[in-house]
């Protein structure tokens, strides 16, 4: 185990409302045991332990995989148990977005994924998106003259979606049937929710036009230090199968029959399909190192980054109560009070 913090512990690292720590409890009590599962890369079952815990508090054993350096969940919940979370207390437990709010946050984000793409996709081709939520990012190519359409299994987020124009099915991967190809399919934060992601790679490869390509956007290891204060505990969520690094999103890609035309640590990536399988690198070593220095980082500035955020949290409820006028001359009466004391 990386740190001793990373043990089971039935207490969320992070703010959970009386509701939603009622909802996970709930959740809870409604499962089954975990299953064990191989790596869904290479299909090793022999795992370094790395964590216990999850964020809000769920047993959550985390491995990394010795033989490829992915690093997944060693134990899950079943099929029937991921249905029962996505269709009763995801949202809940994850605080809930509108579907017009997340249509907005969609619509932002775009732009870093067509810009991205711009050298490798021409104007004017056909778009499915996996997993398209309210259908945002749709609408952003729709603006830009592609022909788009997508998948989801939010009913409340599909009807919003198609009230913006956007053709959206109610179905995920396996239950996909169209006789369309596509030049460009997405998958934005999707692949890391997949239990068999190479199984769904596959499938979409084979809905590719000829010059066809996938874009795939996943939360990184990378991006742990700069996004989460070098904390895992607030990275790590129960509603994450695989936690990615770039070298491991390669092997994916890989291994499905797909070639990378580019990535970045962010993790972007994007492929097209390949003549032949390619190998998978071992990526244990790098992804063992990238983890002891996260939790370096954090043992190291953690308590700087706890005094901060109670410092920001503390400004925002005083200028919540006081207004920003107001707000502002109480800290500055408390700054001058600190300075007379280091006087004293």
């Amino acid at each position: 185990m990386l740190s001793q913090r990373l043990f089971y512990r039935d207490e969320p690292s992070v703010h959970l409302s009386a509701f939603a720590r009622n909802r996970k409890e709930q959740f809870v009590r409604s499962v089954g045991e975990l299953v064990e599962k191989s790596c869904a890369i290479c299909g090793s079952g022999s795992f370094l332990d790395v964590a216990e815990v999850d964020r809000y508090g769920f047993y959550y054993p985390t491995g990394l995989c010795r033989d490829c350096g992915n690093l997944q969940q060693r134990m899950y919940y079943s099929n029937e148990d991921l249905d029962l979370l996505y269709s009763e207390y995801y949202r809940d437990i994850y605080g809930e977005v509108s579907p017009s709010e997340l249509f907005s946050i969609q619509y932002a984000k775009s732009r870093r994924i067509y810009d991205f793409l711009t050298n490798d996709v021409s104007k004017g081709g056909r778009v499915l998106e996996v997993g398209c939520g309210s259908g945002g990012i749709l609408k952003f190519f729709q603006d830009r003259g592609f022909e788009v359409e997508g998948c989801d299994l939010d009913t409340r987020y599909i009807k919003y979606g198609r009230t913006r124009g956007i053709s959206i099915a109610c179905q995920d991967i396996d239950g996909m049937a169209t006789s369309n190809e596509f030049d460009l399919i997405i998958l934005s934060h999707v692949l890391e929710h997949l239990i068999n992601p190479r199984r769904a790679l596959e499938k979409l490869k084979s809905m590719l036009s000829k010059e066809g390509m996938i874009y795939i956007e996943v939360p990184s290891i990378h991006i742990v230090r700069s996004n989460y204060q070098s904390n895992l505990l607030a990275y790590f969520q129960n509603a994450h199968f695989l936690h990615f690094s770039e070298g491991t999103l390669e092997n994916l890609v890989g291994s499905a029959g797909l070639v990378t035309i580019q990535s970045s640590k962010f993790v972007q990536l994007l492929c097209k399909s390949g003549t032949k399988k390619h190998g998978i690198s071992n990526q244990f070593d790098k992804m063992n190192a990238e983890l002891k220095k996260i939790e370096r980082s954090y043992r190291a500035f953690g308590s700087m980054y706890k005094c901060r955020d109670i410092g920001r949290a503390a400004a925002v409820n005083l200028i919540t109560k006081l207004g920003m006028k107001s707000a502002i001359r109480k800290l500055f009466e408390l700054a001058r009070g600190c300075r007379s004391c280091r006087r004293v």
